[in-house]
């Protein structure tokens, strides 16, 4: 059957009019309604889901014309298709059919090929329509799914981020060693870590890590390799310092970092990373550190400048059976000691400029007579003056350790 189980709403106000229009639509397969005029079609179509409308255009109360504006206006919820019936079919005619809203015209007297013709052009038009909101429905239920995945996943990162930070140690001191942070991650989750922690009465660790790569992957390394150094640290035997590699294992940066790197040979699936672990005897300011493929820990004489401590090493993961060599220095009152990712000296300004290792020894030195939280927000605020606002390619973190005089 030619027209289907598609219904066609007939608009005339003549009885012979409506009554040769529906005998032909039955002829050509079509369910029928008819109207008498604009307001009686315009009920029928705002209570039955009807998208075909043969109207005449000359009408008491609401004529083609109206009728067309009416459906264009207020059935939002679907396509009408409407073939405007009309006696006179000049240009004027045909540009105002148009612009109320009509799709087609018929002239009279309507005959049978030209009325199937025009029906069946609005059957492809509202076949393709409804596959395209049909598409779009699909499409709308795919977005759905893919918004609540990802508010479920950024809940998540939220979350966890939330809980790296907080294994980062609050700015404080231990003893005679005050220290404080800048870390600006360049995602949710960082592959930095840092932490501070005393070992025994007379002793403070510290390390700063940076994991390759970023986002999930280099976070989780981050984690593990974060709780591996904080667990098991507990009392350390009162020592005076002397030779790192006769002293308990904790107060040996190199076996600590020598043992990391094994343990991450046995670890296929975790990144490799760079770091600095290192300890400070806090009655005397001594320092032993390991650098394992970090940028050179700076040290910040009181009113000096900033100067490189130690040369390289190989990234934590990365070879095996790697040995590691400690560095030693002894931090006087007021001297800091600094360790930075490479995030922070290849931070680019908009022009595509590094930040630099020049750059941040000056910065340094300039924030040496602040006090130590004062010198980071300094260093947050150059930063991200030079970045220009916006986020960071990399994560921008940053450790300060300043040995205050003696309680």
């Amino acid at each position: 059957m030619a027209g289907g189980a598609e219904t066609v709403l007939v608009v005339d106000d003549s009885q012979f009019g409506r009554s040769l229009l529906l005998y032909s639509l039955e002829t050509l397969g079509y369910r029928v309604r008819s109207a008498a005029d604009g307001v009686e079609a315009w009920e029928i179509l705002q209570a039955e889901p009807i998208s075909l409308v043969v109207t005449d255009w000359q009408m008491p109360r609401m004529d083609g014309l109206e009728l067309c504006r009416r459906i264009r206006a207020g059935l939002a919820d679907r396509f009408v298709y409407v073939v405007l019936v009309t006696a006179t079919m000049d240009d004027e005619a045909a540009l105002a059919g148009l612009e109320a809203g009509a799709d087609d015209f018929l002239h009279k007297p309507v005959s049978l090929p030209k009325l199937r013709a025009r029906l069946a052009s609005g059957r492809r038009i509202l076949e393709l329509q409804r596959t395209v909101e049909a598409e779009a429905r699909r499409v709308a239920a795919a977005h759905a799914e893919l918004s609540a995945a990802y508010d479920t996943i950024e809940r998540d990162l939220r979350s966890a981020a939330g809980l790296q930070q907080g294994l980062l140690p609050a700015p404080g001191r231990i003893g005679r060693l005050a220290y404080d942070w800048v870390f600006e991650p360049s995602s949710a989750l960082s592959g930095d870590t840092l932490g501070v922690a005393g070992l025994g009465a007379d002793w403070a660790g510290f390390f700063h890590i940076d994991v390759a790569g970023h986002g999930i992957p280099a976070a989780l390394t981050s984690f593990s390799v974060h709780h591996l150094l904080a667990r098991g640290r507990g009392a350390v035997p009162e020592t005076p310092p002397g030779d790192p590699a006769a002293a308990p294992f904790w107060l040996n940066p190199a076996a600590v970092v020598a043992e990391l790197n094994r343990h991450a040979q046995s670890s296929p699936d975790s990144a490799y990373f760079t770091m600095v672990y290192g300890v400070v005897h806090l009655p005397s300011g001594w320092t032993a550190l390991t650098q394992a493929g970090h940028p050179a820990p700076l040290r910040v004489a009181r009113g000096g400048r900033a100067a490189a401590v130690g040369g390289g090493g190989f990234p934590v993961g990365l070879i095996e059976g790697a040995e590691y060599e400690v560095e030693t220095l002894t931090l006087a009152p007021g001297d800091r000691l600094v360790l930075h990712s490479d995030g922070l000296t290849e931070c680019f300004a908009p022009d595509g400029e590094p930040f630099g290792e020049e750059r941040l020894a000056a910065l340094l030195a300039e924030a040496g007579p602040l006090p130590l939280d004062a010198a980071m927000a300094a260093i947050r605020a150059r930063l991200r003056d030079w970045r220009g606002g916006g986020g960071y390619d990399d994560d921008v973190t940053l450790l300060a350790l300043e040995l205050t005089e003696q309680p």
